[in-house]
């Protein structure tokens, strides 16, 4: 009684956040306005071939196109401005902070021709083992529904023909056990339903799980007596990459990839990405009477209904010329987002530092890295991950730990560097396998590093500890330790940090921990040894924030 009572109350608090209570933001969308949408679509589909209705699903039809891109951190181009991830934003509790920051990421999206954003992760995420956490609003169904209804409004904007449709992912429990159904129903559904329900919100991905022993792109539970018939959803309905296929090649519930692409459509799955490898068996199917043309049909008219409420079937995008990717009010806003993002776990008086501290040892994998910076989808990390290209920390500039305090310090404060200590000793042992569900590009991933830190001198970082007024120590993950695919049974420092971190400690000087990462890390070993600790999640570029807020408290 008292679950069902708080899921009452937040949903009241909830619509507080739309214009006037239990109604959902309109994103420009009247009844006169939709009403002509339909018509236009009902006359386009009454001129287009199969071939033609095949492509809208297979999401590589030109009539006109609906191009897409990642958005938790910024829209994942070359020169975007990046912010911090996901899981960071969070600990800002600030909906206006991530409504803010998606309008400005989705005026840049519509200059690049681009109008369905992939995002946002509305996963309510409750094990810090799991990888993707970190693209996630955390633990809390309130939050993560907060959250995210902001960051639809904010991406949508107040009429879709001036912004992006937002897809919120991944429907439904994707990270969770789900083994108890009220829990599933009144705390994972929520953020999903508030979407829908309140924030209008124009496309949905399910996610590479199974719930109740069928895959979720093959669940009609989810998909059809939850979002369609229960919630009303009237938008289109995205797949995971390569999760069509994986109906058959890795839950085994269909016999072939033809079989899977009908259980998809069928289901309500419109557009296959990332390229229709299973959709472009429709026409088989239809042919062998597996589907019918009203089946294609239906979710031809929802792809086009969505382009036509984003404005293509009148303008369709184009990519503008001389966009400037990073300009000053971007950086402004991922400098803003960097400072409410940072938690300060623990301080007893050492921070901010004091005018008497003359000489920083400054040690760690995460001091000098710009892979302390940077969460998973980014366009970054991106490439590192899936491209095997190494990150440069330029366009944009990403200002690493070091380059920041070395800018800040005066020339009467020294400051002495030494790495000390790998992020891992074995990446192999420190993540678990991967298994067949999920992305497939996963099992081809090499790890490579930004650049040649040279072998850590350990030593070296004990004797400039010993030598310093005060330690800080940059500790913590990167992207081959976090993400997608990433999931790690032991939440401790990774490898050698946690005993790396206790010899600091042994020092007897005062040890400021600083942790970058996508997910809590147990901290037992060495909390009480440390002076501070402050989670400084992948925080972005945060070229302006050089640390002054915790270290110089300005």
């Amino acid at each position: 009684m008292k679950r069902i009572m708080c899921g009452m109350i937040c949903l009241f608090a909830l619509t507080a956040l739309a214009d006037s209570p239990n109604k959902k933001l309109d994103s420009g969308i009247s009844p006169e306005r939709e009403a002509r949408i339909q018509e236009r679509v009902k006359i386009m589909m009454s001129t287009m071939t199969l071939d033609q209705k095949i492509a809208q699903l297979m999401g590589t039809a030109d009539q006109p196109v609906l191009a897409r891109g990642e958005a938790i951190s910024g829209i994942n181009v070359k020169g975007a401005t990046t912010l911090p991830q996901q899981i960071g934003i969070s600990c800002s509790w600030n909906p206006e902070l991530v409504r803010i920051n998606t309008s400005y990421t989705s005026k840049l999206m519509r200059k690049l021709g681009m109008t369905l954003a992939l995002s946002p992760m509305l996963d309510v995420s409750r094990n810090a083992h799991w990888g993707r956490m970190e693209e996630s609003f955390g633990e809390s169904a309130y939050l993560t529904s907060r959250m995210g209804l902001a960051f639809v409004q904010g991406m949508q904007t107040d009429d879709l023909r001036n912004g992006v449709a937002a897809t919120t992912k991944h429907f439904a429990g994707y990270g969770n056990p789900n083994n108890d159904l009220r829990e599933f129903l009144e705390e994972i559904l929520m953020p999903h339903e508030v979407a829908v329900r309140l924030g209008n919100s124009q496309s949905l991905m399910p996610g590479y799980h199974a719930y109740d022993g069928r895959p979720a792109h093959a669940n009609a539970f989810l998909l059809q007596e939850i979002l369609r018939d229960k919630w009303g959803f009237d938008g289109v309905v995205v797949s995971d990459y390569f999760a069509v296929k994986q109906i058959h090649t890795a839950h085994n519930y269909e016999k072939d990839k033809l079989h899977a692409a009908v259980r998809a459509l069928k289901t309500g799955v419109d557009i296959e990405l990332p390229a229709g490898d299973c959709y472009k068996q429709l026409k088989k199917a239809l042919e062998d009477g597996l589907i019918s043309e009203e089946d294609i049909n239906r979710s031809v008219k929802r792809v086009l209904v969505l382009k036509g409420r984003l404005g293509l079937l009148d303008h369709p995008a184009e990519k503008e010329k001389n966009i400037e990717m990073d300009p000053p009010e971007y950086r402004r806003r991922a400098y803003i987002s960097a400072c409410q993002s940072v938690v300060l776990l623990k301080n007893n008086g050492i921070l901010p530092l004091k005018k008497k501290v003359k000489r920083i040892a400054l040690v760690g994998p995460n001091a000098d890295a710009v892979e302390s910076l940077l969460g998973d989808y980014t366009h970054q990390t991106l490439s590192l991950y899936w491209g095997k290209k190494p990150l440069t920390g330029l366009n944009p500039k990403l200002v690493t730990l070091r380059e920041g305090l070395t800018d800040k310090l005066g020339s009467d404060v020294e400051l002495l560097y030494e790495r000390g200590c790998e992020w891992t000793t074995s990446y192999k042992d420190a993540v678990k396998k991967v298994g067949n569900i999920g992305d497939e590009r996963e099992k081809k991933v090499v790890e490579i590093s930004s650049k040649d830190f040279g072998t850590p001198n350990p030593e070296r970082a004990f004797e400039i500890a010993r030598q310093s007024d005060v330690i800080i120590a940059a500790m913590g993950e990167n992207r081959y330790l976090c993400g997608e695919g990433r999931s790690r049974g032991d939440i401790r420092l990774a490898g050698e940090q946690e005993a790396f971190v206790q010899q600091l400690i042994a020092t007897g000087k005062p040890v400021v921990l600083i942790i970058f990462g996508g997910r809590p890390h147990v901290l037992t070993a060495v909390a009480d040894g440390c002076a501070a600790i402050i989670q400084g999640w992948y925080p972005g570029k945060r070229e302006e924030m050089r640390w002054r807020i915790f270290c110089w408290g300005m």
